[in-house]
C-alpha cells in the first residue's frame, strides 16, 4: 500500500469457468456464480477479520453488480460495503 496507515488488499475472485458448464449466459449460471463469488467473499472477510478484534473490512462491489448481489454482500459480514453502482 501507498499509505502503511490505510493498508488495502485488492482481490479479484477466483476464476469460476467450472461453475459456468452452460457457458450460455443463463440466469441459472450466473446465480450459480453469484452465489459462489458470495461464499468467497464470506470465507475472505472472516478470514481477515477477527471479531471485535479487526481489522475492519470494507467491501467493494461491482458497477456491473446487481441491485440483489450488491444487498446480499452487505450481510456477509465486513464493516462496510460499498457499490461502485452508486
Amino acid at each position: 500500500p501507498k499509505n502503511k496507515g490505510c493498508p488495502l488488499i485488492e482481490c479479484e475472485f477466483p476464476p469460476l469457468g467450472a461453475l459456468n458448464k452452460l457457458g450460455d449466459g443463463s440466469m441459472r449460471s450466473a446465480m450459480e456464480v453469484d452465489t459462489a463469488n458470495l461464499a468467497f467473499g464470506k470465507k475472505l472477510i472472516q478470514g481477515i477479520s477477527l471479531p471485535l478484534i479487526g481489522p475492519k473490512v470494507c467491501l467493494l462491489t461491482s458497477s456491473a453488480a446487481s441491485a440483489a448481489f450488491a444487498q446480499k454482500a452487505k450481510a456477509l459480514g465486513a464493516s462496510s460495503c460499498v457499490s461502485l453502482r452508486d
